[in-house]
């Protein structure tokens, strides 16, 4: 008599079946050369309120960052201009009295610098200044010149002190007595201003130029006990009189 077996999917031979259990996941009668796949929970969870709202602020905060580092950027840029380097190599003085007026032929000779590796410097029309304690006792205009990058230029200036520099004097008795005092004592301290000079302000691929003041001050100028009419620079130190720059 044949009995109807249930069927699970393997080649029978007829012979009895040993109790070997089969093999976890195998589901065939067949052998699995393959491992398994791994299964992965994909699971898509939507962003909560709250996840959203802190992606939004750290988002936020990076830019502004960003923006913050750009800012100090463009600021150490703009606020380091390149400024020309001017130095004074002589000063001299002829035919100075106090009395009954204040008089003398001034003369300097100052070196221009252009530290500039990108361009040339232009300098403008300009006046050089020859002072005793802020005011003004000479001063001659000059005509302008270019400077050639990491080149200088040597300018010579002559000033006379006119009638019209002691009457714009505060205290023209005062200055007098003052001068010739430092006079009587071999030596007068005078400043040099030049105005303006160029200032090359850096920008974002280029420069723009800009207008300064060089100050050049504690120029001491010695005279002699036989000719006290005449002084120069004194240049014991042997060191140069540099000036500074001021941007207007």
């Amino acid at each position: 008599m044949i009995m109807d077996m249930p069927y699970d999917g393997r080649r029978h031979s007829g012979q009895p079946q040993q109790g070997f259990q089969p093999r976890p996941g195998l589901t065939t009668g067949y052998s699995n050369k393959h491992h398994d796949a791994f299964e992965f929970n994909y699971v898509y969870r939507p962003a909560t309120p709250e996840k959203s709202k802190l992606n939004y602020i750290m988002t936020f905060i990076y830019i502004l960052s960003l923006c913050f580092v750009v800012m100090i950027v463009i600021a150490a840029i703009t606020l380091n201009p390149i400024t020309p380097i001017c130095h004074v190599n002589d000063v001299m003085v002829k035919n100075f009295t106090t009395k009954p007026t204040l008089t003398g032929d001034w003369y300097t000779n100052v070196t221009v610098y252009n530290p500039n590796k990108g361009r040339f410097g232009h300098f403008q029309d300009f006046i050089v200044y020859f002072m005793h304690n802020n005011d003004v006792i000479a001063g001659s205009s000059m005509p302008g010149f270019n400077v050639e990058k990491n080149k200088h230029e040597i300018v010579e200036v002559n000033a006379s002190t006119k009638n019209e520099n002691v009457i714009a004097l505060i205290h023209p008795e005062l200055k007098l007595e003052e001068l010739g005092k430092e006079r009587d004592n071999l030596f007068v301290v005078v400043d040099i201003k030049i105005v303006p000079v160029t200032v090359f302000m850096p920008k974002i691929g280029s420069y723009m130029e800009a207008k300064g003041v060089a100050f050049c001050p504690g120029m001491k100028i010695k005279f002699q006990k036989d000719t006290v009419t005449e002084g120069r620079l004194d240049k014991r130190d042997g060191q140069p009189n540099f000036c500074r720059i001021m941007i207007l």
